[in-house]
């Protein structure tokens, strides 16, 4: 399917990304930006975001409660943790400038189903996902546009408390938290219901036309019935 082959294709870049990025090969154009614009890396983790929206579990249609939803972070946040602690000591170089002094991306993952789950609890219908998507959207480039961007990119902002060390990914994450709703909303939902079927019609009492029944329904208006 489109999904399954455009994870597989993300994570294949993404993994020749994050090695050959360390070596002066590499095209800076394709590494992430810095200030604005965006990069081949930069496409790769909004990439994330919206495939995690694709098969989150909203788009497939599984009520899942707020605690399940909690608990679903906490593997991203251990990987997150290793990945600081790792990282603090190897004494592996990395730019602050990314996501901040501790924050990483396994953080942001984590912070996008957070806020999704709390999003779940207020708005419930497709449309008025859709709508906080783009909401969210509009909001977060406003406060770029008249603060934000200012102060996060300042760099004599001091790093003197935790929302200070880490203002690249924690305010970040209300970007992904954009594409990840846009990714479960615009296709997810679909999609989901198409893996729903797929995996109902190994079941004798269920209808196996559901698999076909887009198809069906598009042969049927084209003929009159």
């Amino acid at each position: 399917s489109f999904v399954t082959n455009h994870r597989a294709l993300m994570i294949v870049f993404t993994t020749v990304g994050i090695l050959a990025v360390d070596f002066p090969v590499f095209p800076r154009k394709f590494a992430k930006t810095e200030t604005f614009g965006y990069g081949w890396m930069d496409l790769g983790v909004g990439s994330f975001a919206f495939v995690n929206g694709l098969v989150s579990p909203e788009a497939r249609k599984v009520k899942h409660s707020l605690k399940k939803n909690l608990s679903g972070c906490t593997p991203l946040v251990v990987l997150g943790l290793i990945r600081l602690v790792c990282v603090t000591c190897l004494g592996y170089h990395e730019n602050i400038t990314e996501y901040g002094s501790h924050w990483n991306f396994f953080f942001t993952l984590a912070s996008v189903r957070l806020l999704s789950s709390l999003v779940q609890v207020l708005v419930t219908s497709t449309k008025a996902v859709w709508v906080t998507s783009v909401a969210v959207a509009v909001m977060y480039e406003g406060l770029l546009t008249f603060y934000l961007a200012d102060w996060i990119l300042a760099t004599d902002t001091p790093r003197d408390n935790i929302v200070n060390s880490n203002r690249e990914g924690l305010f970040s994450s209300l970007g992904y938290l954009s594409i990840y709703l846009a990714g479960r909303v615009h296709l997810g939902q679909s999609t989901g219901s198409t893996v729903t079927c797929a995996h109902e019609e190994m079941a004798p009492s269920r209808d196996p036309g559901l698999i076909w029944r887009p198809g069906q329904l598009r042969d049927e208006a084209g003929s009159g019935k």
